[in-house]
């Protein structure tokens, strides 16, 4: 995160907090080696939609649109709490493997 900070603020490091917003939304979109996934995928249980996807008129939100609400609430639930369970698992094998 610090990292992402210093580089967007080389010449105004004391501008950092104008930045902050980005470098949190790089952070939470990016996937992590130790999960293979992102932190916003294992909250939310879906990818972020990135603006530019709404504008384009991605597949992806084409079809969120057409399908009804309660059906995309459920659908989106249970591909959170199958993301839940395998990153448990693969946790739980990082931990087996290192000896902890």
């Amino acid at each position: 995160m610090i990292s992402i900070i210093k580089k967007k603020t080389k010449e105004k490091p004391k501008n950092w907090h104008e930045v902050l917003g980005e470098a949190l939304w790089a952070c939470r979109t990016s996937p992590k080696e130790s999960t293979n996934t992102t932190p916003f995928r294992l909250t939310f249980g879906h990818d972020a939609v990135l603006p530019v996807e709404i504008c384009l008129q991605s597949t992806r939100i084409q079809r969120q649109c057409e399908i009804l609400t309660n059906h995309y609430w459920k659908s989106s639930q249970n591909k959170k709490k199958e993301w839940q369970r395998l990153t448990i698992r693969k946790s739980s094998r990082s931990l087996s493997l290192k000896g902890i």
